[in-house]
């Protein structure tokens, strides 16, 4: 045997092992942000087991939820985590505790895209680097905001 086949066996293996250090480090990335937010870090999840991620149908047919953080912020019940998809990966935020209305879906922010369902807002986009987490979730809880002012006032 000659040494291609053994130069192709480890290149495969450096690739795996470079994107397993890739998702370990953004893994510890997110650890740390729900820690600094006072957010329980969950980790792996099924996707269509929990509420409310089943809720929603892009989140369902994921099967798995990565790095999941959930809690209570600024007001909020929120949920921040990666999910696959066939495009690629997207980083997602759920916002919970809405009204349950009958309202079209907040517009596209951006890159942001929205769908509201049950009471839950979720924003996602394609996934977002970890020093742009904080911004994200602030994006879509901006958007939360005025549906519960709204709530408060029609009271």
């Amino acid at each position: 045997m000659g040494t291609l086949p053994w130069l192709f066996v480890a290149l495969v293996v450096a690739y795996f092992a470079f994107q397993l250090q890739q998702w370990l480090k953004r893994r510890a990335a997110f650890r740390e942000f729900a820690r600094a937010r006072g957010l329980r870090f969950r980790g792996t999840l099924p996707s269509d087991k929990y509420a409310p991620y089943a809720v929603f149908g892009i989140v369902s047919r994921a099967t798995l939820l990565y790095h999941v953080a959930e809690g209570h912020l600024n007001g909020f019940d929120v949920g921040v985590f990666d999910f696959p998809t066939k495009g690629g990966t997207l980083t997602g935020a759920i916002v919970s505790g809405l009204p349950v209305v009958d309202a079209p879906r907040p517009p596209r922010d951006g890159e942001v895209s929205f769908d509201r369902e049950d009471g839950h807002l979720l924003g996602f986009r394609s996934a977002v680097r970890i020093e742009d987490l904080p911004a994200f979730l602030e994006s879509v809880m901006s958007v939360a905001r005025p549906l519960v002012i709204d709530r408060l006032r029609d009271s």
